[in-house]
């Protein structure tokens, strides 16, 4: 897996105890926050269009606006 730079905008309190945080569990910043997104997301079931039907799902828009423009 990859990793993708984000900005994150913070309160300076909250970056503070963050950071503090972060450290009394021997984690930098960054993997505290990867941690409690983890955390927060836990049990959560994403589902996926497989691709095969993205396609379609885009031709059958793509029919009907153009039925639309038609009219």
């Amino acid at each position: 897996m990859s990793k993708v730079k984000k900005n994150l905008s913070l309160e300076e309190d909250i970056l503070n105890k963050g950071l503090a945080r972060a450290k009394d569990l021997g984690y930098n910043f960054s993997t505290y926050v990867t941690y409690l997104i983890n955390q927060d997301c836990n049990g959560i079931e994403i589902k996926t269009v497989p691709k095969e039907t993205k396609k379609k799902l885009d031709k059958e828009s793509e029919n009907s606006i153009d039925n639309i423009l038609s009219l």
